[in-house]
């Protein structure tokens, strides 16, 4: 009977010493490897902010964890680089934008000029058409008066050659036809 409660207490000692040891290896191993797996989830949905884990640690978690910690630096490498792009892009779209509706702008003002300088051109020719008209006019009636208004010139012959001269009978002179 002496053995068997021996036997039976070296069995206990080695089952607790057993649980001890796993629970120790739990602690040490297998609860940073399940920490570390649940955070490379995050890091794979996006969840960039949260340190790693266990990083600290001199062991082969540790390593573990160091790597994981190059992972989240490439990724926020990544995300940064995106919003600057992004950020570069809205701002050349904006450039774009302000530069069309200036070329708009533009547009419409020299459409706008050249819209006015074509009816003011168009005025001016009217007027200057009429004006014509009118110099014209006067030239030509200031002339049938002239005209009118000048004597009868009296021919005579020269010489006997018959050779036509008019005399004004003004002190003007003599005018030939």
């Amino acid at each position: 009977m002496f053995n068997r409660i021996l036997l039976l207490s070296v069995g206990g000692l080695i089952g607790v010493a057993a649980l001890l040891a796993l629970r120790m290896l739990t602690g040490r191993i297998v609860t940073p490897i399940e920490a570390i797996a649940g955070y490379m989830e995050k890091l794979a949905a996006g969840e960039y902010e949260a340190e790693v884990p266990f990083t600290t640690r001199q062991d082969e978690i540790g390593d573990m964890a160091r790597s994981v910690e190059i992972f989240r630096q490439a990724a926020l490498e990544r995300r940064t680089l995106r919003e600057e792009q992004e950020a570069s892009r809205q701002a050349s779209e904006t450039e774009r934008g302000r530069n069309e509706d200036e070329r708009r702008r533009a547009e419409q003002q020299r459409a706008e000029v050249t819209q006015r300088l074509a009816h003011a051109m168009r005025g001016n020719a009217s007027e200057l058409t009429d004006q014509v008209r009118r110099f014209s006019t006067s030239v030509s009636v200031g002339a049938t008066q002239r005209a009118a208004a000048k004597p009868v010139p009296q021919l005579r012959t020269v010489g006997g050659r018959g050779a036509a001269t008019a005399k004004s009978p003004t002190p003007e002179g003599w005018e030939e036809f």
